[in-house]
């Protein structure tokens, strides 16, 4: 087998996108979505977060569009908590324009784009970006020091080897990922079937009167559950405890997936338990919620929901993951200079229908296997990526052979 030493920037073409103007940006869905920083997580893109420009106007940035298998990094924050930021464009993902401060990388001169997926996802140039990082307000990167990061290059028929040996885990992830989409839109129209459009099981044959069942009361939501507020000190616990921050928390789904451990933090955090809902507090409209896989520590600017009693769960969790409940959560946020935070003294008197125990229990019935499914297959996507992850670098030093 033949390896060599190589610069990325030898063997991979390094494109950062141009200064859009912010005053043409649209909301309009039929225009191209633009690729930020703000945009990419930990190997995905959320494209919730786009901005779009106008199709008209974009023939003259044809350079920056964005095709399948590119592999795009963030410059300004690259790495964070929950570690590198970077995805790759897929085959079903919308056309899209690159922005400044994001770089696109692509293979060549005997570097495929397959393999150069693997290197980008690889701890070594996690960590690389991790030292290099400059700035303090800002950590940043440059397309020269992406560049400067040296590996070892194996041939093409050894890269293709590997590269289809790790595509069968990450392709097990991404199943598993859309598996865990599909449950919780089922979740979510259940909710809505039962407790906002009132067709719940039996409605046929119950008054309504003013919105509300016979045998349906209103209460505030702090009947409901609490705000759990255990402080606790990084120091003062195992260092390998999960720690939930913000970055880890997803947007638009209601399982926390991701978390890194204690010994990453130094300010004081909130404790959780399994099964307590974390709510993120700053810019609420970022819809970051959802309900914790194990005990652990949370960040400061989370709420941490626990509800009152056993039949009461999965209604609360129901109910504060909402479009509904979050856009309260934006409305009456408390307004900072850059950053609004979510306000539990105004949340905490959110008003709430909630109907007789038995139906409570029927709910919990019906959603309990579809949350249980979710915790199973969220962990076995823990355990694929952890696998992944170990083998990557022995893969691409040689140690191991395929």
């Amino acid at each position: 087998m033949t390896w060599r030493d190589v610069d990325l920037g030898s063997c991979a073409e390094i494109l950062t996108g141009p200064a859009f103007r912010s005053a043409s940006f649209t909301d309009n869905a039929d225009d191209i979505p633009l690729i930020k920083g703000d945009n990419i997580g930990q190997g995905v893109i959320e494209w919730s977060k786009s901005k779009h420009w106008p199709s008209n106007d974009a023939d003259r940035y044809q350079r920056f569009l964005l095709s399948p298998g590119d592999v795009i990094l963030a410059m300004d924050r690259p790495w964070v908590t929950a570690g590198l930021k970077h995805a790759c464009i897929r085959s079903n993902d919308p056309k899209a324009l690159l922005v400044q401060r994001v770089a696109r990388l692509r293979g060549g001169n005997g570097l495929s784009t397959r393999f150069l997926r693997s290197v980008i996802a690889s701890r070594s140039f996690s960590e690389y970006i991790k030292n290099i990082m400059g700035g303090t307000n800002v950590p940043h990167i440059s397309a020269k020091q992406i560049g400067s990061y040296r590996f070892k290059l194996p041939s093409l028929d050894e890269q293709l080897r590997i590269s289809d040996f790790l595509s069968d885990y990450d392709d097990l992830i991404e199943n598993n990922r859309r598996r865990i989409e599909l449950l919780e839109q089922s979740a979510r129209l259940l909710y809505k079937e039962w407790f906002v459009h009132l067709r719940f099981p039996g409605h046929e044959h119950v008054m309504v009167v003013d919105g509300v069942p016979k045998g349906w009361e209103k209460v505030l939501l702090s009947h409901m559950c609490d705000d759990i507020r255990e402080a606790v000190r990084p120091n003062d616990i195992d260092p390998k405890t999960p720690y939930i921050g913000l970055e880890h928390i997803p947007r638009r789904s209601i399982t926390l997936s991701e978390w890194g451990r204690a010994e990453d933090v130094t300010s004081n955090k909130f404790r959780f338990r399994q099964g307590d809902i974390l709510f993120g507090k700053i810019r609420p409209y970022f819809h970051k919620v959802g309900f914790a896989l194990t005990d652990g520590i949370t960040s400061s600017d989370a709420i941490v929901i626990r509800p009152h009693a056993f039949d009461l769960y999965h209604l609360v969790l129901m109910l504060v993951t909402s479009e509904h409940f979050v856009a309260v959560a934006s409305k009456t946020a408390k307004e900072g200079s850059k950053m609004p935070r979510a306000d539990w003294n105004h949340l905490k008197a959110f008003a709430v229908t909630v109907p007789q125990k038995s139906l409570r229990e029927a709910f919990h019935d019906a959603i309990a296997p579809i949350v249980a499914q979710l915790k199973t297959l969220a962990f076995h996507s823990r355990t694929l990526s952890i696998a992944r992850d170990l083998l990557l670098p022995r893969l691409m030093s040689g140690e191991i052979e395929i």
